[in-house]
């Protein structure tokens, strides 16, 4: 024989406790899962791109053939990249993922058939690499491109254009640092105007992006008018490639 015991109805009061001690209770349980990513959320790795057209960014310097100096002079490109977090970034590569073109208006307009090419990452031996791990607390300078001498971009005119017949180009090209790039996109620009956003990828970072704005008038200046040189290829980290 069952005997039912009749209860009282629950009161607000039981309710809020019942209520309240559910949250406790999921709150002590989550409270170290919630702490422990917080502390791997702050320490994680976080890039940070940025440029300057000033040195060391944007400076002369030289080539070496067999370990001696080429004799003449080129002018390279760089952006900074930092690790603003604690652990360092595995595997980093800087991707062009969008390449833009002034229409002949002054309004860059985006090429939709660009395909993504990363930058060159130059090491202190000289090694090249696509790849690179991001330390903390070190910069980094990652690769934009460079412009040689007339003497030396005889070859670069073979090189692929954009919509530019090759007797038809006027000045020197300024070239881009990918790593093994393509045959069938731009890799070296007539004088124009151009954007490429390259986007910073890392197998433990988020990504990180930094838009360049490449005006070029595709004049050579010599190691005495180094000044000049860089009023005649102006680079500039942009908000956006609309305005």
């Amino acid at each position: 024989m069952i005997e039912w015991i009749e209860c009282s109805p629950l009161t607000t009061a039981d309710l809020v406790l019942i209520g309240t001690t559910i949250i406790l209770a999921g709150a002590a349980f989550l409270a170290p899962y919630l702490v422990s990513r917080i502390r791997e959320e702050e320490k994680a790795p976080k890039l940070v791109a940025s440029y300057d057209h000033k040195e060391p960014m944007a400076r002369r310097s030289s080539r070496t053939i067999g370990g001696r100096s080429a004799g003449w002079d080129v002018y390279d490109f760089h952006f900074l990249v930092k690790n603003e977090g604690e652990n360092k970034a595995d595997k980093t590569a800087a991707i062009i993922v969008e390449y833009w073109k002034d229409d002949g208006s002054g309004k860059l307009v985006k090429r939709e058939d660009f395909l993504p090419v990363p930058l060159r990452y130059t090491t202190e031996d000289n090694k090249d690499i696509e790849f690179v791990d991001v330390h903390p607390n070190r910069p980094y300078y990652w690769n934009i491109g460079y412009v040689y001498p007339k003497k030396q971009q005889k070859s670069w005119f073979t090189e692929y254009l954009y919509d530019e017949p090759l007797n038809e180009v006027e000045g020197l090209l300024f070239r881009l640092d990918l790593y093994k790039p393509p045959y069938y996109q731009a890799q070296v620009l007539p004088k124009g105007t151009y954007g490429i956003k390259v986007v910073l990828y890392s197998e433990n970072a988020k990504p990180s992006e930094i838009l360049l704005k490449i005006d070029w008038s595709g004049i050579w200046r010599g190691k005495e008018k180094e000044e000049e040189m860089f009023q005649e290829i102006v680079i500039a980290q942009v908000p956006s490639f609309d305005c």
